[in-house]
């Protein structure tokens, strides 16, 4: 049995770069995610910014978290894992 070889790229989005986890539009991640899962990888790696996921010790976005969570879904209703 051959083992499947796993192609995967960083993703930044192309609205709003890394600072979209503060101006969000899902729209925009799902068009990303398309035009990306159209090339045929597998995963994609996202990039949560500390300061904005976890602004200080005792407090963690609960904003952010449900962002990513609507980012991890996105991806994978095309098919995506994502790290």
């Amino acid at each position: 049995m051959a083992n499947k070889m796993h192609m995967g790229v960083n993703y930044i989005p192309s609205q709003g770069w890394l600072y979209s986890w503060t101006d969000w539009s899902a729209q925009s991640i799902r068009a990303d995610l398309t035009a990306i899962a159209s090339l045929g990888v597998d995963h994609v790696r996202v990039h949560c910014i500390w300061p904005i996921f976890q602004p200080n010790r005792h407090r963690v976005s609960p904003t952010a978290l449900a962002h990513l969570r609507e980012l991890v879904t996105i991806a994978g209703d095309l098919g995506l894992n994502v790290s």
